[in-house]
C-alpha cells in the first residue's frame, strides 16, 4: 500500500533535504502508529477465554489453561504476546516509507488478509491490518498534508 503526498520538495526547500525527508519519515511513522493502535486492539473476550469447570480455555498473554476433573489447573505458556509484537520501521531518504509488521508466528491467522485470517478470529472481531490501513490512509494523508502545510507557512 503506497501513500503519495505532494509537498516534499517544498518541505526540503524550507527545512533542508536531510531534515525535510526525516520530518516526512516521522509523519509516516505517526500514521503507522495510528494504524497499529486500531488494528492491534484486542477483540472482546469470548467463551474461549472463560475458565471452565473442567476443560481448556485460553488466557491472553499466557496461553492455554486446563482444569482437570480433579480440579487441578495446568498451564501451557504458548502465548507470544500478540499485542507486544507490533513493529514499525520507518525510513527517510529518497523514498520515505513506513512498514508495519507483527512478529508473532500466528499474527497472520489473527490480523492477516481475508485469505490469511482464520475464520474463527474474523468471527470474533479481530481486525485485519490491511483493511484498517485502507480505512486510515485517507485520514493519515490529510494529517500529513496539514502538518506539511503548517511547516511551510
Amino acid at each position: 500500500m503506497n501513500l503519495k503526498v505532494e509537498g516534499l520538495d517544498e518541505l526540503e526547500a524550507v527545512l533542508g533535504e536531510l531534515n525535510g525527508r526525516n520530518v516526512f519519515r516521522n509523519f509516516l511513522a505517526q500514521g503507522a502508529n495510528t494504524i497499529v493502535s486500531r488494528a492491534g486492539e484486542y477483540a472482546p473476550l469470548s467463551v474461549a477465554n472463560m475458565p471452565k469447570a473442567h476443560g481448556a480455555w485460553y488466557v491472553r498473554g499466557t496461553g492455554t489453561r486446563y482444569r482437570r476433573l480433579d480440579g487441578v489447573i495446568t498451564e501451557r505458556k504458548t502465548s507470544e504476546n500478540l499485542k507486544g509484537q507490533w513493529n514499525i520501521k520507518s525510513r527517510g531518504g529518497n523514498n520515505p516509507s513506513a512498514t508495519i509488521e507483527n512478529r508473532a508466528s500466528y499474527a497472520a491467522a489473527v490480523h492477516g488478509t481475508s485469505e490469511q485470517q482464520a475464520s474463527i478470529h474474523a468471527g470474533r472481531g479481530w481486525k485485519q491490518l490491511q483493511k484498517v490501513a485502507e480505512e486510515e490512509l485517507p485520514k493519515i494523508e490529510k494529517n500529513i498534508l496539514a502538518q506539511i502545510d503548517k511547516l511551510l507557512r
